[in-house]
């Protein structure tokens, strides 16, 4: 059952975009990195960062420069929410929290290929690597 084989947290190795089969960007640059966790009561959260990003002056996330901390929040993104599993390797992530205040409510489908210890997550247009759990992991 593919519900059971997606249970656990995965280490992301590549955020892309893809038109016609072939990368066409990389929406936090080629070196992003993140995690994306499936729970078994039906719960999954994703943060996904920018490499890079700049340190602050201030020791608290909500002080410091305007700027520089609206650069940094460009460069995070984060959700959560319930998910449900459909037919056809089919997922779908119920959002009830995420970075990008626009979605929030938004039920989005995502296409799951499994390969041994590799995971493919697809949207469209977007496609997410993501390698099983190593040895400084556990799953959930």
């Amino acid at each position: 059952m593919l519900s059971k084989k997606i249970l656990g947290v995965w280490e992301m190795r590549s955020w892309e975009t893809v038109a016609e089969d072939r990368v066409v960007g990389y929406p936090l640059g080629e070196k992003a990195s993140g995690f994306i966790a499936y729970y078994p009561i039906g719960f999954m959260s994703v943060k996904i960062s920018a490499p890079n990003r700049a340190c602050l002056a201030a020791d608290a996330p909500f002080e410091g420069d305007p700027t520089l901390l609206i650069l940094n929040a460009k460069k995070d993104l984060s959700s959560c929410g319930p998910f449900s599993m459909m037919p056809e390797n089919e997922l779908i992530h119920h959002l009830k929290v995420w970075s990008f205040e626009n979605s929030v409510g938004i039920d989005q489908p995502h296409y799951i290929q499994l390969d041994q210890n590799t995971r493919t997550i697809s949207t469209l247009p977007r496609v997410w690597e993501c390698v099983g759990p190593t040895s400084t992991m556990e799953r959930v």
